[in-house]
């Protein structure tokens, strides 16, 4: 052997990148589609169906009882004159209304027999969209970035390997290539969509505690005068809350080196308005801890301007700074690629 490879095709893990990419944009507008079918069904089978048939069930009850009523009346009138009508019409009524309130009764007893069930099989069929949904958000980016590296490591032996006077690509020009990869938009829009969906504060229901935060390794955060230019126009449509509202966070943030700050409303509680985590989709907290954004301010005033991002922005901080920032469309605002 005399040491060397031979590499025909790079382009062919590039391809197998964004074919990965575009597989979990994909994967993911479907996990979300399915999870709001499942919710929105069961909302409907129990806020509107369960409501619906439950008055049916009532109003045809009481139409069959004056169904009855008028039958017993009319025939205790003829016995007492006595007539000898045959009641055709007060029995039609009676039998209509009869059916009537046999169908809503079997109608809500199926329906009542349905719900459990359809909760049982949805929170099943859930759990199985979230396995998928950790593949997308967690095992995949792992594939993306070591494709990265087998890319980078290949270009690297390539100019290593290119005799003296051979063209080298323009974009090939770093030995360190590897080590210095930035994901693609559509990796960052995606990483924001799974950040979003980690935010607790969606869930319909949410326990916190008071608590002090603690970002020791954002102590020296500032925020690059080029940042505040970008910012400059959208900083004039301000949100609609103040120092005196919350903000819910993580407790994991204090060994964070990299965390995001989500402007949101909680589902519940409306005065929560922010919510503070680590970036690390697969850290899923247990317990949640809650502070006004006044006292927040008081130990890290520096992050103030991003706190006051315009409603549904996320910010992502790394290293003492801002990394990137999306606006409330998933829309990339700013992304430091230094």
């Amino acid at each position: 052997m005399n040491g060397s490879a031979r590499i025909e095709s790079i382009d062919a893990l590039r391809e197998l990148r964004t074919f990965l990419c575009a597989l979990a944009t994909k994967i993911s507008t479907a996990i979300d589609e399915a999870d709001f079918e499942i919710l929105n069904t069961l909302n409907q089978l129990k806020l509107e169906y369960l409501p619906h048939w439950q008055k049916e069930l009532r109003q045809r009850e009481e139409k069959l009882i004056n169904a009855k009523l008028e039958l017993k009346r009319k025939q205790t009138f003829e016995k007492s004159v006595g007539g000898h009508q045959s009641f055709i019409d007060e029995k039609k009524a009676l039998a209509l209304a009869q059916k009537k309130f046999e169908e809503a009764e079997d109608k809500l007893k199926k329906l009542k027999a349905l719900i459990p069930r359809f909760e049982k099989e949805s929170y099943e069929c859930r759990g199985i969209l979230q396995a998928l949904s950790n593949f997308i958000h967690i095992d995949l980016p792992n594939r993306r970035t070591q494709i990265d590296q087998m890319i980078g490591s290949l270009e690297s032996y390539v100019r290593l390997e290119a005799p003296i006077g051979a063209d080298v690509p323009a974009d090939a020009d770093s030995p360190n290539m590897a080590r210095s990869v930035q994901l693609p938009f559509s990796d960052l829009k995606q990483l924001c969509i799974s950040l979003r969906q980690k935010n607790p504060l969606r869930q319909s229901s949410l326990s916190v505690t008071a608590g002090k935060p603690s970002l020791n390794l954002f102590k020296n955060f500032t925020i690059s005068y080029e940042i505040l230019e970008k910012l400059k126009d959208a900083m004039t449509n301000k949100p609609g809350f103040s120092e005196n509202d919350k903000l819910v966070f993580d407790p994991s943030i204090e060994n964070a080196n990299s965390i995001y700050i989500e402007q949101t409303i909680s589902i519940t509680h409306k005065e929560i308005k922010l919510y503070i985590a680590s970036t690390n989709i697969a850290n899923t907290a247990s317990n949640y801890l809650i502070c006004t954004i006044a006292e927040f301010l008081k130990e890290y005033p520096a992050l103030k301007d991003i706190l006051f991002l315009p409603e549904k922005w996320l910010a992502i901080l790394e290293n003492n700074t801002v990394k990137t920032i999306f606006n409330a469309n998933d829309d990339l605002v700013y992304n430091c690629t230094g």
